[in-house]
């Protein structure tokens, strides 16, 4: 594994995708065991987290990161982050633009924030991907300032990561889920420690359902799905995750519901209640902050009213100047320095 590793990351010099450290392993893998073929999911989800789990001094700096399954969206700004290992430690990382004082180098519009606070004070998170064109119709992410989160499956590593720190910024995490097995597996794991990730803070997560109580008082339509795996333990384990009784004996019969057996306007009007049940609201900023911006955008009109002559005489001042000749040239001299530069 260890070779794997280093052959897939440089030797340790760049990120490796875990997929690109299966590939790495995968021929002394079949060679080894005599099989045709490597399951890709069980390499990259059991294989190399077991393996870094039972040797942390000897992974303790690789740098491992995961494909994206899913996306966050912020409200108004309509930033989409994949949640993929390397994009959540970028946005995690990455800070608001500030204007340093200077009229020119902000924008007109919106108060520039990149994350939570200003811009949203609660994430909802949906187990599934596909109902991004209903909320963006029904506006909820600008109407009640809430992010949209969605992954496929179960919840990655990077998800985890970052309901960690915002939950660190008091954001709260509202889980929407199918009434199944998965569903609830879905809510009761998004904020637990597990192998693979650990929460240094503690995560502020509610459930929205979707419920027994809610899906019988919807009378929405069930189907069949049977348990996988040992009932009692399966069981058990959804009973730790929070599910009542009702559920369990709703599952245990081999039953589901999935929120898709909700209309349109049945599951809008559904998130609307929860949202609002939850406390989730529009946002007022700081004081400070809204007087630093009804400032700023007071000296953005008044610099508009003398902007027109100042523009004409940039321009004659531009046409007028002497250029030197040798212009491409000092461009490729700076891109020999700096390779990185625009």
């Amino acid at each position: 594994m260890e070779e794997a590793y280093l052959k897939a990351s440089a030797g340790g010099k760049l990120p490796a995708n875990a997929r690109q450290i299966m590939y790495a392993a995968r021929p002394f893998i079949l060679e080894q065991t005599g099989l045709n073929k490597l399951n890709d999911a069980y390499f990259t989800q059991a294989l190399l987290p077991t393996f870094m789990d039972e040797h942390p001094d000897l992974t303790e700096n690789w740098d491992v990161v995961y494909d994206a399954r899913g996306h966050l969206i912020e409200p108004h700004t309509g930033h989409s982050l994949p949640l993929g290992t390397l994009h959540v430690r970028e946005y995690l990382q990455r800070r608001p633009r500030t204007s340093n004082g200077s009229l020119l180098s902000t924008a007109a519009g919106l108060h520039p924030t990149t994350g939570p606070g200003d811009r949203y004070g609660a994430v909802l998170f949906i187990e599934k991907e596909g109902f991004e064109p209903l909320l963006r119709a029904a506006r909820i992410a600008e109407r009640f300032d809430i992010a949209i989160m969605s992954t496929k499956g179960m919840s990655v590593v990077a998800a985890r990561a970052l309901v960690d720190r915002l939950s660190a910024k008091g954001i709260i995490i509202l889980v929407a889920h199918d009434l199944d097995v998965a569903g609830i597996r879905i809510f009761g794991t998004l904020g637990a420690d597990s192998s693979r990730y650990q929460f240094q803070n503690k995560p502020d997560i509610h459930r929205l359902g979707l419920t027994f109580e809610q899906a019988d008082a919807m009378n929405l339509q069930a189907e069949r799905q049977e348990i996988q795996g040992e009932h009692r333990r399966v069981l058990e384990g959804l009973k730790a995750h929070g599910a009542s009784n009702d559920e369990l004996g709703f599952i245990a019969g081999g039953s589901r519901v999935e929120l898709n057996a909700m209309p349109s306007d049945q599951f809008i009007a559904w998130i609307e209640q929860g949202l609002i049940k939850n406390g989730v609201h529009k946002i007022v900023p700081s004081p400070e902050i809204i007087e630093a911006h009804a400032r700023q955008l007071l000296g953005l009109r008044h610099l508009s009213l003398h902007v027109a002559d100042l523009e004409q005489s940039a321009r004659d001042h531009a046409a007028g100047a002497k250029l030197p000749d040798d212009l491409a040239e000092r461009i490729r001299h700076g891109f020999e320095r700096d390779p990185t530069l625009p």
